[in-house]
């Protein structure tokens, strides 16, 4: 059965008013500095303290469990899906990005006909999440789908004018005017609310875009979080996650569900005009996403980010079928964007490492592990390698990759991974930069040998 897959972007083509919210100050206006330090501060600032230290990052239930004096029952409730829901509430925001479009039209025939051209304003709508936050500049990072800030149609591509807006603070007025008898303009009234952001960088083919916010007076005073991602690269099929989004651009809110499927591909057109397809690998959720969903995040209990909504499929006939960008892809895509950030253009994309191999995908083995969780394990076989290419005169077809080791000229290991399955293997390359050593460790009539290879230039992906 074919699959009827749909960006889940919403464009704004009606009036729309959204309720505003409000926040008190607390900085010591009623004489008890520090009364309303909430835990998920404190949380933080261990876990800043721990990495000072060398220590690795705490979950927030090992926090719970390690510093405070919590029984069973306080634990569960500390560490409920309800509160959860709530802080990863206070990470995203909802996108509205603006475009401006020409185009002409024919009218009349004969004597007395012509042609006359338009610009009117369109309104895409969607979702983001918080990723870095520094609250005393106001400074924000925060991802969102290219798509909600891209239109290949319009007369800059990459929007120019987006605007953000906290939970509870969606207080925003679309308006609309005729500008002929085709065509209306539509414009967003801002209020004290309104978060302006640029755009740092946007890769179209992997649908994620990084937007930064510098000096903002509503990210001061709110009660903001930077998301933290997953750190696992392989997701469990039956774990529970929420989604938060924009849906139908009636402001953030939360749906439920499990993951069902931990990596597919997904084959979506990001153009206007449906003809730019494009794969994308994807996680399948049956949290309910809609329109307005693109960007907003996908959360597991602990509130670590799993994922991001960029899909759904839209046949009739098929109910909770939603996509999300997997964590795993996500956090190296924005590192890499973060690493050239003033070096690639937002219409340029990112650097990339590639070895100039194709793989194809043996299964090895599938079945229970020792925890009762369902595992599939798979085996990257080298099918052809591009002459005069990385991989040249080093790996030969039918070499299984089994792993691959990224290091910095300073000796930092960016990546170490053993190839279990095929796409670690694809985007462990996105955390390549420029004269790293990759090491590639393949099997080959059944004796390991490693290649070391120095990247000394990247492929530009866009």
């Amino acid at each position: 059965m074919r699959k009827f897959l749909t960006l889940v972007t919403a464009i704004c083509l009606c009036s729309a008013v959204c309720l505003s919210g409000c926040i008190n100050g607390k900085d010591g206006v009623d004489g008890k500095d520090g009364s309303d330090v909430s835990i998920y501060e404190i949380y933080e600032a261990v876990n800043t303290e721990r990495a000072s230290e060398g220590l690795e990052e705490l979950s927030f239930l090992e926090f719970i469990s390690e510093y405070l004096s919590y029984d069973n029952d306080d634990l569960s409730e500390s560490a409920s899906l309800k509160g959860s829901i709530n802080r990863s509430l206070m990470s995203c925001v909802t996108v509205l990005a603006n475009f401006t479009y020409t185009t002409s039209y024919s009218y009349g025939y004969g004597y007395g006909g012509g042609s006359s051209g338009v610009t009117y304003n369109e309104i895409y709508t969607g979702s983001g999440v918080i990723i870095d936050v520094d609250k005393e500049s106001g400074d924000a990072y925060v991802v969102t789908n290219c798509h909600v800030i891209y239109s290949s149609t319009a007369n800059d591509v990459f929007s120019g004018d987006i605007h953000l807006y906290l939970y509870g603070k969606e207080d925003y007025t679309v308006t609309s005017e005729a500008v002929s008898s085709y065509y209306a303009t539509y414009e967003i009234d801002d209020t004290d609310w309104n978060i302006d952001a640029e755009l740092v960088s946007a890769s179209i083919t992997y649908d994620l875009a990084l937007l930064k916010v510098t000096g903002s007076d509503v990210i001061k005073n709110s009660e903001v979080y930077a998301a933290s991602f997953v750190d696992d690269d392989i997701l469990e099929v039956g774990e529970s996650v929420y989604a938060i989004g924009n849906a139908e651009g009636e402001g953030l809110g939360v749906s439920t569900g499990i993951i069902s499927v931990d990596s597919e591909y997904i084959t979506l057109a990001i153009d206007d005009n449906g003809y730019d397809e494009r794969s994308y690998r994807v996680l399948r959720t049956d949290a309910a996403v809609n329109s307005g969903n693109s960007g907003g995040g996908l959360f597991n209990t602990d509130g670590q980010l799993v994922g991001i909504v960029n899909a759904k499929t839209s046949s009739s006939d098929v109910d909770n079928m939603g996509y999300a960008i997997p964590a795993s892809t996500v956090r190296r895509v924005i590192a890499n964007m973060l690493a050239n950030e003033g070096i690639v253009s937002p219409s340029g994309g990112i650097y990339k490492g590639l070895l100039g191999i194709t793989v194809t995908t043996d299964l090895v083995d599938s079945g229970l592990d020792s925890n009762g969780t369902a595992y599939k394990t798979e085996a990257a076989v080298v099918y052809s390698i591009e002459v005069d290419s990385m991989a040249y005169g080093s790996l030969q077809e039918n070499d299984i990759v089994t792993h691959v080791k990224i290091t910095g000229t300073d000796g930092t290991v960016r990546e170490d991974l053993d190839i279990t399955r095929v796409y670690l293997l694809i985007e462990s390359m996105l955390s390549v930069r420029e004269n790293d050593t990759v090491t590639v460790t393949v099997k080959r009539g059944g004796e390991y040998i490693d290649y070391d290879f120095t990247f000394t230039e990247l492929t530009h992906v866009d």
